[in-house]
């Protein structure tokens, strides 16, 4: 009987827990924007987490970042970038944001190649826009 009961209770709260789980999952999937040191998504690798619905992230200096698993700084080394954020990401060419040459990465977006933007190797700056 005992192991009926308990067995009727772990199936119960299953489903009473299913119907919420796709709602946190979402709520909790931000996406990564990431920029990688060479042309084609090669070389070193830096990411940031997409920010909160409706939330902004910013890095005044892309020169306090590392390519992954080196000491490479990646300010002014990106040459394509991912953006699997619901945000949209501007890159800037300075480190006080606002300032210099700009480039928008549309949400959801890649670019295998900056040079075709004119940011290529320039990136010193971002802002993450969620609205």
């Amino acid at each position: 009987m005992r192991k009926l009961a308990t067995g009727t209770l772990l199936a119960t709260l299953i489903l009473v827990s299913v119907p919420g789980a796709p709602a946190a999952q979402a709520a909790s999937d931000t996406g990564t924007f990431c920029l990688y040191e060479h042309d084609d998504f090669k070389g070193g690798k830096w990411c940031i987490a997409g920010a909160p619905h409706r939330g902004y992230k910013r890095d005044d200096n892309l020169g306090n970042n590392y390519w992954s698993g080196t000491q490479r700084k990646v300010n002014n080394g990106a040459s394509s970038m991912k953006n699997t954020t619901r945000c949209s990401i501007t890159l800037f060419d300075d480190y006080a944001l606002g300032t210099g040459p700009t480039y928008y990465a549309q949400i959801r977006s890649q670019d295998a190649d900056l040079t075709n933007n004119g940011m290529d190797n320039k990136a010193s700056s971002l802002y993450m826009n969620c609205d």
